[in-house]
């Protein structure tokens, strides 16, 4: 099980994980701390595209975990990457055919 600190890196607007609005506003601390980790392995900031979001067009389990802001949705040129290194860093991906861009803390 992935732990750590999350650490705030700015208010920027670029929706990765560091940033205070976008897409990452609203993620929860521990949500932070697996993305800080990840974008370390990955030498990059992670293009977040949806962090906390309303039910509407996700399965139950992943609206509750974008709810509590506990997952994320990421650019799809990061897929395939995050995919390989996610859990290195405490992101899993539930359901990799369904909803290939979505990753959460792992449980």
């Amino acid at each position: 099980e992935a732990t750590g600190r999350a650490r705030r890196t700015g208010d920027r607007d670029d929706g990765s994980a560091g940033a205070g609005t976008g897409p990452a506003k609203g993620l929860a601390p521990a949500m932070r701390a697996v993305l800080a980790r990840a974008e370390q392995v990955l030498g990059r900031p992670v293009p977040i595209v949806a962090g906390t979001r309303a039910p509407e067009g996700a399965s139950p389990s992943a609206a509750a975990m974008h709810e509590r802001g506990l997952a994320v949705d990421v650019a799809p040129e990061v897929v395939a990457r995050l995919a390989e290194i996610g859990a290195k860093a405490g992101l899993c991906r539930p359901a990799p055919a369904d909803d290939p861009a979505h990753f959460e803390v792992c449980r």
